[in-house]
């Protein structure tokens, strides 16, 4: 067979060799390409923070209960069958569960109904907020906005804040 040589810009090496004399250089280019692409995305200056972080340094706070929980409940918006309500952490622990009572409310703010019993689970980390999603059941007619009181807060670890009977 006859032997010819290939010309590939930036390799001078006879045909004879070819594949053996380029792969060193072909690793090379592609240890750079990934490289580059594993590397490019940290020097973003969005991902030094989450989207989860940007988002709890933009809500603003409540102040602190003053009937002696480390907990505020806020209702964000709702339906027929479910309320998204975003709670505000003060505690030194994470929360595991909350037992909550939901109070169905007319438009001028009069109670309709209540709900007596709702346990939400994995609810939010320490001096954390977190934006949760319940269900309402029981919901009665007329009902345009609903409250959510706490019951009891169960915390991650253990212990428990129990409000006043209500």
């Amino acid at each position: 067979m006859p032997q010819t040589n290939l010309e590939i810009p930036g390799v001078s090496a006879p045909a004879s060799r070819g594949w053996a004399r380029i792969l060193p250089d072909m690793y090379r280019l592609l240890a750079l390409s990934l490289a580059a692409v594993l590397i490019a995305p940290a020097c973003d200056d969005e991902s030094d923070s989450s989207a989860d972080e940007k988002a709890k340094a933009d809500v603003e706070w409540p102040d602190k209960p003053a009937d002696g929980s480390d907990m505020v409940l806020e209702v964000l918006s709702h339906t027929a069958d479910s309320a998204k309500v975003r709670v505000f952490n003060f505690a030194d622990k994470g929360v595991a569960e909350l037992h909550v009572r939901q109070h169905f409310l007319d438009e001028a703010g009069k109670e309709l109904d209540t709900f007596p019993f709702s346990q939400i689970g994995s609810v939010v980390e320490a001096k954390g907020t977190a934006e949760i999603e319940t269900v309402m059941m029981g919901v009665p007619e007329g009902m345009k906005k609903v409250e959510i009181s706490i019951k009891t807060i169960v915390y991650a670890g253990g212990g428990e804040w129990k409000a006043k009977a209500q």
